[in-house]
């Protein structure tokens, strides 16, 4: 049992697979983002980009991340920057196309 719960502890074997997998996925997504320009997102992340509330939640993960591992903060970071600059550009145009119609 205590050889199991050492694993667990941070900088132990559990941890640092899980920093090497996390570092892996986001890395990937990173490179899937980055190398094409207006990334077709999938409707849930679209329509929470609108909340507040996610977008302080996607700071918290920057923060826990950043906490944890710094290798994995940094993709998160990219990932997280990639998300809003795409989503900030693709929506503009939607949303003053709306504001347009309403004042009609």
């Amino acid at each position: 049992m205590e050889a199991w719960i050492s694993a667990l502890k941070p900088g132990g074997k559990a941890d640092s697979i899980a920093r090497i997998v996390a570092t892996v996925i986001f890395f990937l997504w990173n490179f899937f983002e980055g190398s094409l320009f207006h990334t077709p997102y999938s409707k849930q992340l679209v329509l929470l980009f609108k909340y507040p509330l996610w977008k302080i939640l996607l700071i918290i993960l920057v923060i826990v991340s950043a906490l944890w591992c710094p290798t994995v903060a940094i993709m998160v970071v990219t990932a997280i920057y990639f998300y809003l600059s795409d989503l900030n550009i693709l929506t503009e145009p939607w949303n003053s196309q709306v504001k347009s119609q309403s004042l009609k």
